[in-house]
């Protein structure tokens, strides 16, 4: 019977090396593409409004580390003014900080001393609303010169989602549903939604941005008082969710809330 062959030393000590390589660069694909941030935009305003209001508009970053991000806004100067841009988060270099087109921001920084912690307000956005009757849009242009984008420390692109705010003018049906403040976001243990009109609310339905429910709840589960509903979010993972809000009436509003513990 002929004897089994066996392998030579330095053929195995190559086949190893080989092997190595490849787990190697699986690992650091699998991590490189495990790797996104969010930039999850946010207005402390709904409405309807009117001429002369203030709102303000923030941006938060929340997913992995990264090293720099530039982020380009687009609104429409005729419904919305720009009053100020303040910069919250310390990156140690922004060489971008551009307001003075209307209609335009421009805003890039990056960190000198490593990576970025995210869950933090990169800055906030201070608008005046000049015309009450059409629709506030403030969304993110993806031009690939000078688009949003934000870039790990192997000047990769690692930007997941981006919303962008808008805001349309309501009937007075709409209006009913439409008056509730949503409030802390983001939420670390309760989202409270404020009543500010004579909408009844009936249910409340949280998703994940791929679209699987987390959380389907009823009046009877909640924590209330007579202006404010309490929603306990502590079972969630960090992440960005939708929110519907149902009310007796059969109408839906979406908001984008984000649970950060």
């Amino acid at each position: 019977m002929e004897k089994p062959k066996t392998i030579k030393k330095p053929i195995m000590n190559s086949l190893k090396k080989h092997i190595t390589v490849i787990v190697s660069m699986l690992f650091s694909t699998a991590f490189l593409s495990a790797q996104s941030v969010d930039l999850v935009a946010n207005v402390d305003q709904m409405p309807p409004f009117t001429n002369g209001q203030t709102l303000n508009y923030s941006i938060t970053s929340t997913g992995s580390p990264y090293n720099a991000l530039r982020i380009k806004l687009e609104y429409n100067p005729s419904v919305l003014q720009l009053n100020s841009l303040t910069p919250v988060y310390a990156f140690g270099f922004t060489p971008v900080n551009d307001i003075s087109t209307p209609g335009l921001v421009k805003y890039e920084a990056a960190s000198l001393s490593g990576n970025i912690t995210t869950d933090e307000v990169i800055f906030t956005i201070e608008f005046e609303v000049l015309d009450s009757n059409q629709a506030i849009s403030i969304s993110h242009n993806y031009d690939t010169v000078d688009g949003t984008v934000v870039v790990n420390s192997g000047g990769n692109d690692i930007l997941g989602t981006a919303n962008d705010i808008l805001l349309e003018t309501l009937s007075v049906d709409q209006n009913n549903l439409m008056a509730f403040s949503i409030y802390p976001n983001p939420a670390n243990n309760y989202i409270t939604i404020k009543n500010n009109s004579e909408a009844v609310i009936e249910s409340i339905v949280i998703y994940t941005i791929e679209g699987k429910m987390v959380l389907n709840t009823d009046m009877t589960d909640l924590q209330k008082t007579d202006q404010s509903i309490s929603v306990d979010v502590t079972s969630l993972k960090n992440a960005l969710y939708f929110m519907d809000i149902f009310d007796d009436n059969g109408h839906k509003k979406t908001y984008k809330v984000l649970v950060s513990h």
